[in-house]
């Protein structure tokens, strides 16, 4: 008979485990060896691969033990409030029915403030009643007054002794760094590879348009990226960045008519969307006249051929989690980021050179009829 791998003992440890029948205490190395005529370190390979799924933990010398309490959580805005939350709430939830954990969904899409807050009280106390292991957590954007309510939740987890990984961003400018792990898309690097991009299509006057309210973590990393691309002589934040709603008529024609940007790049798709269909009822020409780009390349985007920055969201949500069971398995060990690329998906939005090529064509046909008509009147 030939010997079991180490991932065919993991598959059977854990389905041990999730059928109840070890109880408390996992059989010990020696047993192991013995049971599956395996070496040492295979048994090593498989023990340590379940106590990073958390399906069991270690106490120095008494031995290891399946961890009973299989319970985490996410605290999220709201799967309405964008296009990635669906899939990357679909991916967690997946992952976690995986490793044998049920996932308690904690859904922020309450926006009367008073609701909001009562909310993150309900959402905790249902997590400590649940004794959940852990918590994924989105941090709030455009909540009004958002840091204060960011804070109040961490502070309440904290105060149940629940380990957080954060969702898309930390909770604290660059350089500074705060004490939880972060995963999401590496903004900075986003907003860089976009001003690149436009500025090989010719872009010189590039602008950024922020949501109404303003100031999220991403977007600043986002307009630092380009910043540092361009330089302060082609964008600085209190030159090129504007936030008004981008179905604002008269305050886009304005804007456009004082700055007269050839490029605009929008804090989400929907924005980029709304302006590209504010920036035709004024008579403008994308991208002939402006060129658009927007973030996350949701479905909108790819209906109005905008380019976008594509948020991996499976990718996300796969290491949130394991980085999250990761936590629970070693709670003192130091904060991590895991910011994963994010692809620019270019579009028709952006590309200019259809127009270029046109007018390089004319250049040539106008030069070359000049020629011909030099030559004719020619003695």
């Amino acid at each position: 008979m030939a010997k079991a791998t180490y991932k065919e003992i993991l598959e059977t440890l854990k389905r041990n485990i999730l059928d109840g029948k070890y109880g408390h205490a996992l059989p010990s190395v020696g047993s192991l060896v013995r049971k599956y005529g395996v070496a040492r370190a295979t048994v090593h390979h498989s023990l340590e691969e379940l106590f990073h799924q958390g399906f069991i933990f270690r106490k120095q010398g008494s031995g290891t033990f399946v961890r009973k309490r299989r319970n985490v959580g996410l605290i999220v805005p709201g799967v309405t409030y964008s296009e990635i939350y669906p899939p990357i709430v679909s991916e967690i939830l997946r992952q976690a029915q995986m490793s044998g954990y049920k996932l308690f969904i904690g859904d922020m899409s309450c926006t009367d403030l008073k609701g909001f807050a009562q909310q993150i009280e309900r959402i905790v106390a249902e997590y400590e009643r649940d004794r959940v292991s852990g918590v994924i957590f989105q941090p709030f954007e455009y909540a009004g007054g958002r840091d204060s309510y960011t804070d109040k939740a961490l502070s309440l987890l904290k105060s149940i002794n629940v380990p957080v990984v954060l969702l898309g961003y930390d909770i604290v400018a660059l350089p500074e760094r705060s004490d939880y792990d972060v995963v999401g898309i590496n903004n900075y690097a986003a907003g860089a590879r976009v001003a690149e991009h436009l500025r090989g299509q010719g872009a010189k006057r590039i602008f950024f348009l922020d949501g109404p309210v303003g100031g999220s973590f991403s977007a600043r990393e986002r307009i630092r990226g380009i910043a540092d691309v361009l330089g302060p002589k082609r964008f600085t934040m209190e030159k090129n960045v504007f936030a008004t709603r981008a179905d604002n008529v008269s305050a886009v024609r304005s804007y456009v008519k004082r700055h007269r940007p050839d490029a605009i790049v929008c804090c989400n798709d929907a924005v980029a969307a709304m302006l590209k269909q504010t920036l035709e009822v004024c008579g403008i020409s994308v991208p002939k006249d402006i060129m658009l780009v927007g973030f996350d390349d949701v479905n909108i985007a790819r209906l109005t051929q905008i380019t976008s920055v594509r948020q991996p969201c499976e990718s996300i949500a796969r290491a949130a989690f394991k980085r999250l069971l990761d936590r629970i398995g070693e709670p003192s060990m130091a904060a991590a980021e895991i910011y994963l690329t994010a692809p620019l998906v270019r579009r028709r939005s952006t590309e200019r050179e259809p127009f270029q090529a046109a007018r390089g064509k004319e250049k040539v046909h106008v030069a070359a009829g000049k020629a011909i008509a030099k030559k004719k009147t020619r003695p």
